[in-house]
């Protein structure tokens, strides 16, 4: 199969972006970040968004196999894909591993059928890192040895595209915040139980311990963007603030954002299934500023105000 769509650069013409897992949070924020710089954006999901707001095309990457989703980018026209998509909270740990990494292998073969194939964008995690011995500072070149599912099934993901695909760029993430989070995160879960209150909020909490890096979503999508900038970019690049940041204070700084009066009760059980096996450990972003020009430009209490502001709206909306 061939592509028909000019590889053209910035100035010349937009790119042609296809996301897929355009509908998740992750997707949902890129497509609108590539849309306010000037993409042409088709978000592609199983589901169709709860809020229309891009063009959408319905479809199951791994059920489609790889002629349907190559026929799907050819009519698209794209130029690039972005690969949002995968299982982060819900399912089994073989699901969550098998996922994360079955799609991924549709759409590399996928991506093979092209004569000139659209420019893959891939959004890892850094918990594919896991906890390597002697590690403090978590470089590219840093042995990746996750013990999480979710780790394992996008490491899985990761060694594929830069084993196969010498023009792709995989952006390893730090934690997003933004609007859109969904219920099983722990911000997204506080966030809902603040605007369900009808007076003083009842939060229960596990033990929230350590420190984490954070980064507002939306400079994940400044990052994609630059990536998209920079034709000459391949292979792994960390994207994270470089900074830890203790868990129980966004908690905190969430409760004050949302001005409401909250009684925070912390539970003796619980935990998340995506950090198991991921303890302190700072994300080293210098090759994103040298290669990228790139950099957070957001604080976390701007991110926090936005998760704020989307799940009022959002409960105003179904009340």
């Amino acid at each position: 199969m061939s592509n028909s769509t000019p590889r053209l650069g910035r100035g010349r013409a937009p790119e042609r972006v296809v996301v897929l897992g355009g509908t998740g949070f992750l997707g949902r924020n890129l497509c609108s970040a590539l849309t306010a710089a000037g993409c042409e954006v088709t978000a592609v999901a199983r589901r169709p968004p709860p809020v229309p707001g891009h063009r959408f095309r319905r479809f199951d990457v791994v059920a489609g196999g790889a002629a349907g989703l190559a026929g799907l980018l050819a009519e698209e026209r794209a130029t690039a894909v972005v690969n949002a998509a995968g299982v982060v909270w819900r399912g089994s740990d073989e699901e969550m591993t098998e996922t994360n990494t079955a799609l991924v292998d549709v759409l590399l073969d996928a991506l093979a059928l092209f004569e000139v194939s659209p420019r893959l964008i891939q959004l890892g995690t850094v918990y594919e890192y896991g906890n390597p011995a002697g590690a403090v500072d978590l470089r590219e070149g840093t042995p990746a040895a996750p013990t999480s599912p979710y780790g394992r099934g996008k490491l899985r993901a990761t060694e594929a595209v830069l084993a196969r695909d010498g023009r792709a760029v995989v952006l390893r993430l730090s934690t997003a915040i933004g609007p859109g989070m969904p219920s099983e995160s722990l911000l997204g879960s506080v966030a809902r139980r603040l605007a369900d209150a009808d007076g003083p909020a009842l939060v229960e909490l596990p033990v929230l311990r350590g420190r984490g890096d954070f980064l507002d979503v939306r400079d994940i999508g400044d990052a994609v963007l630059a990536a998209l900038r920079t034709p000459e970019a391949a292979g792994l690049i960390n994207i994270g603030r470089g900074e830890l940041t203790p868990v129980g204070d966004l908690v905190r700084r969430l409760i004050d954002v949302s001005g409401v009066t909250a009684r925070v009760v912390t539970l003796a059980t619980g935990g998340s299934r995506r950090t198991k096996g991921f303890e302190e450990r700072r994300i080293v972003r210098e090759v994103a500023g040298q290669v990228l020009g790139w950099a957070p430009r957001r604080s976390l209490t701007d991110a926090l105000r936005t998760l704020w502001q989307d799940t009022s709206i959002e409960r105003r909306r179904h009340a």
